[in-house]
């Protein structure tokens, strides 16, 4: 069985590079017939194995960008029309409002999975008014093209009820999957610990919406008068900055590479994820973000339900509260990283999850 996992891409991101990239490891390793690959106008992404390049460069202008929306959505459902040729089946990270997608899939000749990793409407409605605009758009065309596909894979429980609603009442029965984010782990790696007599926390984002929630935590440090490092590391915006004012406790690092962002977790006792998801209609996530602290030994503390099981340690659920926080950061505080990362194997490793995925789909086929 073949299979080709593609998204098409205008801008970059490293979070679906990371998780695309680990793919195709993950199914060399286990020598599975699993492809993936992003389609992108030239210099959106670097030169790999996983990219498969448009005829065009990256826009410069927000008028190119829309030019060039339509084009790559040209090129690429012309690039997957002939792709149908070399796989059994396909599947598609979603693009909202897209016309395009919607005719590829009732032309299609084998069978197409929409993969999900987002609440589409009521995120594109969080938005301003363009937002609005696309979230009208995507009500009138998405819900069409799920219909259209073969079946849903999503990355929580969530966004699959979410999905399934959409479904017209003839298509409710559709196939479903969960298929969390996961990363590509090197057991073999020394976990170095650093962690010192005072708590320390690291709450990492590229760059920090409304909704990681970072304002109300800096909001209940002002009247908290605990001793502990708060480690923000990422493009914070100066209203949040200035909520907290001068302390001393709390430390902006800006963005950080990931060696040095590593250097800093060493000393920390507990990653911090998102605390307000409300914001954009979410309850649950499947970040990239929880799994990296996890395969660093660090147990996480977030304002947001995960895949995992409720009996899982080293996740919790919980509110914005400092005092909370740093309770579990003490509870916590003298388990080994290396049980940490050994205990969350089997609920982040890519290549378990990547196995599971193509044996499920092993079984529709």
């Amino acid at each position: 069985m073949k299979v080709l996992h593609s998204a098409s891409m205008l801008s970059f991101s490293p979070g679906i590079y990371k998780q695309m990239s680990w793919e195709n490891e993950s199914s060399l390793k286990m020598h599975i017939n699993f492809t993936s690959k992003i389609f992108c106008p030239v210099g959106v992404y670097p030169d790999s194995e996983i990219i498969e390049f448009a005829s065009f460069k990256k826009p410069k202008n927000i008028i190119e960008k829309f030019i060039y929306w339509i084009k790559l959505k040209y090129e690429y459902y012309n690039w997957l029309s002939e792709q149908q040729n070399k796989f059994d089946i396909i599947l598609l990270r979603y693009s909202v409002h897209d016309p395009f997608l919607l005719k590829f899939l009732k032309e299609a000749k084998i069978p197409i999975y929409l993969v999900h990793h987002t609440l589409e409407l009521p995120e594109l409605r969080s938005f301003n008014t363009v937002g609005k605009i696309r979230g009208f758009l995507e009500e009138k065309i998405g819900g069409k093209c799920i219909d259209e596909s073969y079946g849903i894979i999503c990355v929580t429980n969530e966004i699959k009820k979410f999905e399934i609603s959409r479904l017209s009442k003839a298509n409710v029965n559709k196939p479903t999957y969960i298929y969390p984010n996961g990363i590509l782990l090197k057991n073999n790696t020394s976990l170095s610990d650093k962690r010192e007599d005072i708590p320390e926390l690291l709450f990492v984002a590229s760059y920090f919406f409304d909704w990681h929630g970072l304002d109300l935590i800096l909001k209940d440090i002002i009247n908290n008068n605990d001793d502990f490092i708060l480690h923000i590391i990422g493009r914070v915006d100066d209203w949040q900055k200035d909520i907290i004012k001068v302390d001393s406790r709390v430390r902006f690092h800006g963005l950080k590479s990931t060696k040095e962002i590593q250097e800093i977790a060493e000393r920390c006792w507990v990653g911090l994820s998102s605390f307000s998801l409300d914001r954009k209609g979410m309850t649950e996530a499947c970040t990239l973000k929880v799994r990296e602290y996890l395969s660093m030994g660090l147990p996480v503390y977030a304002g947001h339900k995960d895949v995992f099981l409720e009996d899982f340690s080293y996740y919790m659920f919980g509110s914005p509260k400092i005092d909370f926080i740093l309770a579990y950061a003490k509870k916590m505080r003298n388990i080994n990283r290396i049980e940490i990362r050994s205990e969350a194997n089997e609920l982040i490793n890519k290549e378990i999850l990547l196995l599971n995925l193509y044996s499920y789909l092993g079984k529709k086929d």
